[in-house]
């Protein structure tokens, strides 16, 4: 298991059995570990998806790197899933939470 601190300074964990469940079904993502963690910790963008998570999305060349994970008390979060996609508008629906300069 790997952690991660949020940008709301909350330890969020990358279980074992979720990053297997993420490279199953996104292959693009099998050595990007440390990328998908990074997306959390120093993220780009983050909008708050529509049954409380937190999307945070980082750019990698011509993608978009999106690490999904829910805060659930002010000590403790997980990862849900990532994944890469060009189309960062259908994320851009939801309410910005937290945006870099």
């Amino acid at each position: 298991m790997k952690t991660v601190v949020s940008m709301n300074n909350i330890l969020i964990r990358l279980t074992d059995e979720r990053w297997t469940h993420i490279i199953k079904h996104h292959r693009l993502l099998d050595e990007r570990k440390d990328d998908v963690l990074n997306t959390i910790r120093e993220p780009d963008i983050i909008v708050l998806g529509k049954q409380g998570e937190l999307l945070a999305a980082n750019k990698y060349g011509n993608y978009w790197l999106i690490a999904i994970y829910k805060e659930i008390n002010v000590y403790d979060g997980f990862i849900i899933t990532a994944f890469m996609t060009t189309r960062l508008y259908y994320l851009l629906k939801n309410e910005v939470i937290w945006k870099k300069n």
